[in-house]
């Protein structure tokens, strides 16, 4: 039996179109990649802005004052120590407003709110977040470090 041409031409073409949306969606992700890659370059001032700019996308933040912003990279250990920080992640955001008095903790990863609270600081300490200022949740008192970014 001999097969016709036909078939072949049509199998031929959709290996060509196949081969075409392969290297069309490598191309895209490719893509993608180095965006995340140049991203990465970034300063801390720049993540910091754009950090508060997602933040501010959810709840409203003082415009007069430069916030304090730091990283929670051992969640475990900051939770023994820091009542207010219980509910924290590795790679959670915490932004501080001295002047606002006003503590947030973010989660990017989810594009949410972890907690928000009132800092309650020492007057002869205004300015800047120390280790006599703490992060009140709900009431209670806790003891916060903080170092700016």
């Amino acid at each position: 039996m001999k097969l016709s041409s036909q078939p072949k031409k049509y199998v031929r073409k959709a290996l060509v179109v196949i081969g075409i949306i392969l290297v069309a969606s490598s191309i895209f992700f490719l893509g993608r990649q180095s965006v995340y890659y140049f991203n990465q370059q970034i300063t801390t001032e720049q993540r910091a802005a754009m950090i508060i700019s997602d933040v501010g996308e959810l709840i409203h933040l003082p415009q007069d004052e430069i916030p304090q912003v730091a990283g929670i990279t051992d969640a475990g250990a900051l939770k023994q120590t820091q009542p207010f920080l219980v509910d924290a992640e590795d790679n959670d955001i915490l932004i501080i407003y001295s002047q606002a008095k006003i503590a947030i903790l973010y989660r990017p990863s989810e594009h949410k709110l972890v907690s928000v609270g009132p800092v309650i600081s020492n007057p002869k300490d205004e300015g800047t977040l120390s280790d006599k200022e703490s992060i009140s949740n709900s009431g209670e008192q806790k003891h916060a470090t903080s170092s700016q970014e």
